[in-house]
């Protein structure tokens, strides 16, 4: 259980956060914190909260109620600008400009971000990405599969400290979920991720534990075949099978 005292020992706490729109609360997140290098899956129906949670966490919208930290400071305006620089985001929409090549489009968000990628590190991205085959192609020819590997090397020029993942297999095919679920579980293990999605299968190849959103309320665990029956609407979670804490785990396999 995360406790006051060692938030800041945490990459990513929270605390007693409440999402609203107008006068109903979407969801609730009592308690819920992440290490450094700590990969968890955001699971959930649709509509229950992933992609707002995903944006309360990187900084992108403010809460109702209750505390998001990063690096011990609670998220807001006179911070944000700092804090942005350790986050990186990636939308289940890649956010690519299509009128450029794979080449420009990662120069310039390297630029963007303060070109903290030498040369030879946004090589390094595209290979690992495999995107040598296309890197002077116009991103409005390429498939769904190689806009989505453009925006997440795009995603890593800033050199985050935590990955926020929401749909990262949205749109692709079940070949390119599988090569998709590679390059993430490849990444730099000392970035944290949080990857909202409804695929468990690829999430648990990935993540040490998972946080669900059940009746409106964010729990965390580490009982796979639990959660996949919860979502499956075939068996509920037990009852005390789930506990609202830290998300814990050894490195991924």
């Amino acid at each position: 259980m995360v406790s006051i005292k060692n938030k800041s020992a945490q990459l990513v706490y929270v605390q007693n956060l409440e999402a609203a729109y107008g006068a109903k609360t979407v969801f609730s997140a009592p308690d819920f914190g992440l290490s450094r290098g700590e990969r968890v899956a955001l699971l959930g129906l649709n509509g229950t909260g992933k992609t707002t949670f995903l944006k309360l966490v990187g900084g992108l919208m403010w809460p109702a109620r209750g505390e998001v930290s990063l690096l011990g400071n609670a998220w807001s305006p006179a911070v944000r600008g700092k804090l942005r620089s350790l986050v990186g985001y990636l939308g289940h929409e890649t956010g690519v400009f299509e009128d450029m090549s794979v080449r420009e489009f990662i120069k310039f968000a390297n630029k963007l971000h303060g070109s903290k990628c030498s040369k030879g590190d946004v090589e390094g991205l595209v290979d690992q990405f495999e995107l040598c085959e296309v890197l002077d192609e116009k991103i409005s020819s390429l498939s769904f599969g190689f806009r989505k590997r453009t925006a997440l090397a795009s995603t890593l020029v800033r050199k985050p400290d935590l990955l926020l993942l929401d749909e990262p297999f949205h749109g692709l095919d079940v070949k390119q979920v599988r090569k998709m679920a590679d390059y993430i579980q490849n990444l730099d293990p000392n970035i944290s991720i949080i990857i909202g999605t409804h695929l468990v299968p690829f999430a648990q190849s990935i993540c040490q534990s998972y946080a669900v959103f059940r009746e409106g309320v964010l729990e965390t665990g580490e009982n796979w075949d639990d959660v996949q029956r919860y979502l499956e609407g075939t068996e509920e979670v037990p009852e005390h099978g789930i506990a609202s804490t830290s998300a814990k785990g050894g490195k991924p396999s």
